[in-house]
């Protein structure tokens, strides 16, 4: 039997719990606001989500961005990182929707509680990987990048912020002279390709909506080409000023120098 005092501890969480989740019902997918964080101090959001007939718990790819952001491509080739993010998921029976949502498909009401909870675990699980694993994909060709720019001594600015229309925006690199803009571009899944070639065609526009003479260049890792195919391709060409593979660097070179 538990003793006051404890039973005063579980009190005392269960409604730090309970006044801590937020539902935003002014948002129609239903984002549930916890009060868990990230390792970089952002909270950890839900969303409940339907599909068809279908519900699903999820973590609206935010888990899939923030470690993209720290340099890990959770599809990746590397094996060992594989089978940990194989495990988490399974053990907490998550999987991917969309190639880059964490979810849990949710039959009745009484699996949403169970559900937040293995979500949770497994988000956390899977961030933690920044500690564990050697930061390799965007970082490490952002890196490759400057070091070019160097070595060819181009005169360059890193994480350039520009005040867009909408919000301020940070390029990889800034070309000081020329008003060039770089967004270095490198994923190993094609979903995730088209949400980058997104994000970038609205950082250009809201961009030049301030300052029309800026131009955006979108710098590709062609390590894998077949993931800058169709609809990432198409969006990039449509709304960057230039669409540079990086086995094409020449190209970018006559452009800049």
């Amino acid at each position: 039997m538990l003793e006051m005092g404890e039973i005063f501890i579980i009190n005392q969480y269960i409604n730090w719990l309970d006044n801590s989740f937020v539902n935003n019902t002014d948002d129609s997918i239903g984002v549930i606001k916890t009060p868990y964080k990230r390792p970089d101090g952002d909270f950890v959001n839900l969303r409940l989500l339907k599909l068809g007939n279908k519900y699903y718990l999820t973590d609206n790819g935010e888990t899939y961005d923030y470690l993209y952001i720290s340099g890990i491509d959770l599809h990746s080739s590397s094996t060992n990182r594989d089978n940990l993010v194989r495990r988490t998921l399974l053990s907490n029976g998550v999987s991917f929707l969309n190639d880059i949502e964490l979810s849990i498909e949710i039959k009745s009401t009484e699996e949403i509680g169970p559900a937040v909870s293995r979500l949770i675990r497994a988000i956390t699980g899977l961030q933690y990987l920044i500690y564990t694993t050697r930061p390799g994909g965007i970082r490490y060709f952002k890196e490759n990048v400057a070091n070019y720019f160097t070595s060819k001594r181009i005169n360059f600015e890193a994480d350039y912020y520009v005040t867009g229309k909408a919000r301020e925006h940070r390029f990889d690199f800034y070309i000081p002279g020329k008003l060039y803009l770089v967004k270095t571009l490198s994923t190993e899944n094609i979903a995730w390709a088209k949400r980058l070639a997104t994000e970038t065609m609205f950082e250009f526009v809201d961009t030049k909506e301030v300052t029309p003479d800026y131009k955006g260049i979108a710098l590709i890792d062609d390590n894998k080409i077949e993931v800058w195919q169709g609809a990432a391709l198409s969006i990039l060409k449509a709304y960057s000023d230039y669409v540079i593979p990086w086995k094409k660097r020449d190209d970018l070179m006559s452009l800049i120098s």
